[in-house]
């Protein structure tokens, strides 16, 4: 009895993001590190810069190879074919392309993946694939992005000094007002959130004796001088 087995395993990658007002062209950058396939030939399909599934063919030259110009934006997916039925990968997840947003990551795994651990935390995802008689196998991983935009953050700190009999009450409560230069003028500023108080509807600043208040200020409008 002769037995075949296939080694045209492939490996999947699906980016999906979600959140609020997200740039087109935001992307996820990805490195993927295959071991136990030296000399093999892979063919690996990633989106061009027009969003269409280009192929190209490697030729695996180490026990552990790796490929890092990988970037998905949301729905788009990566393909890695040709691999070997011992091979094993690494998928690591590292960054997004904008550097003004912040991201965590859960991955679903699927198809036939052997030994396969998941780790959403780092973004990782590690494994093999399950032997087969009859046919490759094929694994499939998506990665879902929560994406929001982050903050700056000004700290405005009130300091009091003086003699002791002089010095104002530490329950003295100072008011102060934000403003953004605009040309040649100053104009009131209040397109901020408190760090502490984020739902605070009234943009009113207050410090209470020595204290310091923080304010969350979207990147582009802390773009500026204040």
């Amino acid at each position: 009895v002769c037995t075949n087995k296939y080694s045209a395993n492939s490996l999947q990658i699906t980016k999906k993001m979600s959140g609020n007002s997200l740039p087109g062209n935001l992307a996820a950058n990805f490195k993927v590190t295959i071991n136990n396939s030296n000399g093999k030939t892979i063919k690996i399909r990633k989106p061009d810069d027009s969003g269409n599934l280009a192929e190209e063919s490697k030729t695996v030259n180490s026990n552990e190879y790796s490929i890092s110009d990988i970037a998905l934006k949301n729905n788009e997916t990566c393909i890695i074919s040709g691999l070997d039925a011992n091979s094993t990968y690494k998928v690591e997840e590292t960054g997004i392309t904008d550097e003004n947003y912040k991201y965590d990551a859960q991955i679903q795994s699927g198809g036939d993946g052997k030994n396969v651990e998941v780790n959403n935390g780092n973004k990782i995802v590690t494994g093999g694939f399950q032997e087969k008689e009859d046919g490759s196998s094929h694994v499939n991983f998506t990665f879902t992005n929560a994406v929001e935009r982050k903050n700056k953050v000004l700290t405005l700190t009130k300091k009091l000094s003086g003699f002791m009999e002089l010095r104002p009450s530490t329950d003295q409560k100072y008011t102060f007002e934000l403003l953004k230069r605009k040309g040649a003028k100053w104009k009131k500023f209040e397109d901020f959130t408190f760090a502490d108080t984020p739902a605070k509807a009234d943009k009113t600043i207050e410090i209470t004796g020595a204290g310091s208040v923080k304010l969350n200020i979207d990147p582009e409008d802390a773009e500026g001088d204040f």
